[in-house]
């Protein structure tokens, strides 16, 4: 998933203002833009690899505490909506089919999203 949606996903407005300004006592504006189109593993890869946390004024506590507490939401949405697909498919190979576009669904949208999505081939 690339950093801007990560960015606009899993920060809050008031994270998202935190997250610039550190980034930016950095680096440059350039390459705050050019660090926000990259492709990011993880919402944890996104964050870890912006800045050094020790050397912000939050401190490494609040940074790890966020990268924490971020994945664990997406993990639960994830288990959320497979839970809901699992009571309402009984043919084997199409729940299948559903968890793993439930699980690219939220992937691609964030935390902070869900739109309906479909079975499609």
């Amino acid at each position: 998933m690339l950093g801007s949606e990560y960015f606009e996903y899993y920060l809050v407005e008031e994270e998202q203002e935190l997250f610039r300004n550190n980034l930016l006592n950095q680096v440059t504006e350039s390459y705050l833009w050019e660090y926000l189109d990259r492709d990011f593993d993880s919402f944890k890869d996104f964050l870890t690899q912006a800045f050094w946390f020790k050397e912000t004024p939050e401190g490494n506590e609040y940074w790890e505490l966020l990268c924490s507490i971020r994945n664990d939401m997406h993990e639960k949405k994830v288990k959320i909506i497979q839970d809901f697909i699992r009571l309402q498919i009984s043919d084997e190979h199409q729940l299948r089919k559903l968890l793993l576009r439930a699980e690219m669904h939220v992937r691609q949208y964030g935390t902070n999203k869900f739109y309906y999505f479909r079975d499609e081939e």
